[in-house]
């Protein structure tokens, strides 16, 4: 299972006049997602155009680990932002999509290599002649 978390500022013009705290809270949120990133808990992360949501991807996380790793955000802490996390069924994706990221390929490899040891134990194929 994986989970999404969408991010609203408490503030409505936050995006388009953040103070001085808001900002610091801002910079310590990227610096928070991209450790995320770096450890492999979070694939994507960013902002709609209009910045009244944010959107941070948990591909290998339940809601329980997401919501307890968005607690930690600086911005969702401070109060700046406020945070929803959804489970989420990741189930279509494109050529070239972000599958690779996932662990997808990674996944079929394992599942693969599975069912090729059982086929060898459950039939001859296994066996030397």
């Amino acid at each position: 299972m994986a989970a999404i978390a969408f991010l609203r500022p408490v503030r409505p013009n936050f995006h388009r006049d953040p103070s001085i705290d808001e900002l610091g809270a801002l910079g310590k949120h990227l610096a928070f997602l991209q450790g995320l990133v770096s450890a492999g808990h979070v694939v994507m992360a960013g902002p709609s155009d209009d910045g009244a949501l944010g959107v941070v991807v948990f591909p290998h996380d339940s809601a329980t680990q997401a919501e307890e790793r968005m607690r930690e955000d600086p911005a969702v802490a401070s109060g700046v932002f406020t945070c929803e996390v959804q489970a989420w069924r990741m189930s279509l994706f494109g050529t070239g999509s972000t599958r690779d990221w996932l662990g997808f390929t990674q996944a079929i490899h394992i599942r693969t290599d599975a069912v090729n040891a059982w086929r060898m134990l459950a039939t001859c194929d296994g066996l030397e002649r």
